[in-house]
């Protein structure tokens, strides 16, 4: 989906190896934790409604919830956030 947001192919590399491996952690901060609550809601509530983990939709709603402003980024939109850290590559 990165490219469809706009993302040259080198940087689509280059975020994929840097999260290569995801690991779990605690958050001392309660926005964050709100986020990524309501994110989960969010995606819980489109999954289902839409017809489970194996539906069509699903690229629509993960594109749908990227475009969604967020507490914790300032309510700037994630997709957004994303390229501003990579903008530079």
């Amino acid at each position: 989906m990165l490219p469809e947001e706009g993302f040259s192919k080198a940087v689509k590399t280059r975020i994929m190896q840097e999260y290569q491996e995801i690991e779990y952690s605690n958050t001392n901060s309660k926005s964050v934790l709100g986020s990524m609550n309501d994110l989960a809601f969010h995606y819980k509530y489109h999954i289902l409604y839409e017809g489970g983990v194996h539906s069509s939709a699903l690229p629509s709603i993960i594109k749908k919830l990227n475009h969604m402003p967020m507490g914790a980024l300032e309510y700037t939109v994630p997709i957004e956030a994303l390229k501003a850290m990579y903008e530079k590559y």
